[in-house]
């Protein structure tokens, strides 16, 4: 470090540390005062915004003598010393200055007016503790708030002669966001800067001819009311009144504008309002002012606000008397459960009584694998409801579903045909079985055959059929011409439906041979339906089984395909 740009450059940092050595004498003297004049304060504020620059001078003649030098590590520790030494001398400053001003404060407050008093430089000063006035941010995406921004930040920071300028730069960079923060983004943060910045954003946002288009556009732009509102009312009057006012502001002759503004701002009103607004307006024997239509507005927002709030009390009154008969029918409601709630946490906890599992009988496996016959020896040997089976309860007590088959009150597991005797005949002579039976209509008809003569039949009504049938001997002594046809025929019943796919084979001596190719079937489902619906699902699986046996087989055959319900 020999070379004599190091000479130089540590006579310079010598100079700053000197200054700073000076500005710790005059605080120094200052410690040894109880109370600072106001020359001293003046003084000491001059001096510390004078100290600011200290700071960056030193830096940088520092920051050069560490890139001359090759050992940096004895201009690091100098640059430590001088930071501590810094940065102690300007917080004790601060502190004076602080602990000055609330002397001076207390002592004003005892000796002034409330109201306040008249200081030296001639200026009045209130004394009364007021709240924090809160600087407005600004993110430069909405012009319109550029004016409230810029009125505010000049009044409180930018014409305040108390602050220097690295404070206001703070105040500044604090208060802007986004867009508008980039614009002094890449400024350095010095006091001489902060004019640059403030010029920089005035020059990008205070733009008059962009801003009047903009107070302008949300007066036209504003949105017309559907309905009348005392909430939209208040909107557009403050919409008015602020976009007049920043026009104002901007130099617009707005005082002028109160019929254009009228037409323009009637017609965003709803049809009621609009109508109440025309009638007002004739009673009015001059053209109208928008004082006078502000207050018309005002006016009528009032008159919804209270209409509003005697139906909103009116409601609350109502429902406070609903809940009232609620919570007595509640309580009785609540008595009345109590035994059937200790009934539900009893079923909850009780484990299936054939298999000791932690489930219902119902639900058992091994109690669906019985028969119907054994499922009810098993019913009535576990003392279960005969509706759900379940414990604790009677049948005449179950308040859950019943049968899905018959509708009657026992469980679709218990369910056996010969419960339902649901028979239709024409005889008189019926008799009985064991055995589940389903007897149809028959009727004696006479048949036209092919030579004009009447032949007697009996003939099978079933009106849930979809197809005509008849047997080889009746067509033989009708004399009727037979063709082979494909077809099916499907049934159907409340317990399940399928199809069978037949086939026939006739070999050179006549002998006919019928064999079963393929079938299918299906149960029925649980939930009740109609028997036409099954007979279509059978129909249905018999057409799907006939397509695909047919794709399936190589040779021409005709096959013959049926269906049924019972499998």
């Amino acid at each position: 470090m020999s070379d004599p740009r190091s000479k130089e450059l540590i006579k310079l940092r010598g100079s700053i540390k000197g200054k700073l050595t000076i500005f710790q004498n005059f605080l120094n003297s200052l410690d040894k005062c109880d109370h600072m004049s106001e020359t001293q304060y003046n003084e000491l504020e001059c001096r510390l915004s004078k100290i600011d620059s200290l700071q960056n001078d030193f830096d940088k003649f520092q920051t050069e003598l560490e890139i001359l030098s090759d050992d940096t590590s004895q201009l690091l520790l100098e640059r430590e010393e001088f930071d501590t030494k810094y940065f102690s001398l300007v917080a004790e400053a601060r502190t004076i200055m602080n602990r000055s001003k609330r002397h001076l404060q207390r002592r004003m407050s005892v000796s002034e007016a409330s109201e306040g008093s008249e200081s030296r430089d001639g200026g009045f000063h209130d004394f009364v503790r007021l709240p924090k006035i809160s600087l407005p941010s600004f993110d430069g995406e909405k012009m319109t708030q550029w004016l409230e921004f810029r009125d505010t930040y000049l009044s409180l920071i930018h014409s305040n002669n108390n602050l220097g300028n690295i404070n206001k730069f703070h105040y500044l960079r604090a208060a802007l966001k986004g867009s508008a923060l980039t614009v002094i983004k890449n400024l350095e943060f010095t006091s001489k800067n902060y004019e640059v910045a403030w010029q920089l954003l005035s020059s990008r946002y205070d733009n008059e001819r962009l801003l009047v288009n903009i107070h302008v556009n949300s007066l036209l732009n504003f949105s017309t009311m559907t309905k009348e509102s005392g909430k939209s009312l208040r909107n557009l009057v403050d919409t008015i009144n602020r976009n007049l006012c920043a026009l104002n502001t901007l130099g617009q002759p707005t005082d002028h504008w109160d019929t254009l503004v009228i037409h323009l701002m009637s017609r965003k009103l709803d049809s009621v309002t609009f109508r109440e607004w025309e009638e007002h307006r004739n009673s009015i024997t001059t053209s109208p002012t928008l004082k006078q239509f502000i207050d018309f507005l005002i006016g009528r927002a009032d008159l919804l606000d209270t209409i509003q709030l005697e139906e909103t009390q009116r409601q609350s009154t109502s429902q406070i008397n609903q809940n009232t008969q609620f919570t007595q029918n509640k309580h009785i409601t609540q008595s009345k459960n109590t035994s059937l709630n200790k009934e539900k946490i009893t079923l909850k906890t009780t484990a299936c009584p054939l298999c000791t599992q932690n489930h219902f009988l119902f639900s058992c496996s091994e109690f669906r694998k019985l028969s119907v016959d054994e499922r009810l020896e098993k019913m009535k040997n576990f003392s279960v409801c005969k509706n759900c089976l379940r414990p604790g309860h009677k049948d005449s007590q179950c308040r859950l579903t019943h049968c899905k088959y018959c509708s009657l009150k026992h469980s679709t597991l218990l369910h056996k045909d010969t419960e339902q005797h649901t028979t239709v005949a024409l005889s008189a002579n019926i008799q009985t079985s064991n055995k589940p039976l389903t007897l149809l209509s028959t009727a004696l008809v006479n048949v036209v055959g092919a030579d004009g003569k009447l032949h007697p039949a009996r003939a099978l009504l079933d009106n849930a059929s979809t197809g005509h049938y008849v047997t080889q001997h009746l067509c033989e002594k009708l004399g009727l011409l037979r063709r082979s046809v494909s077809s099916s025929v499907t049934d159907a019943s409340e317990r399940a439906y399928g199809a069978c796919i037949f086939v026939r084979a006739v070999d050179a001596n006549g002998t006919v041979q019928v064999r079963l190719l393929a079938s299918r079937n299906k149960v029925a489902p649980l939930k009740p339906t109609t028997i036409p619906r099954l007979e279509l699902c059978g129909a249905l699986l018999a057409s799907r089984l006939h397509a695909k046996v047919m794709s399936s087989i190589t040779l021409k055959l005709k096959l013959c395909t049926w269906s049924s319900s019972r499998i």
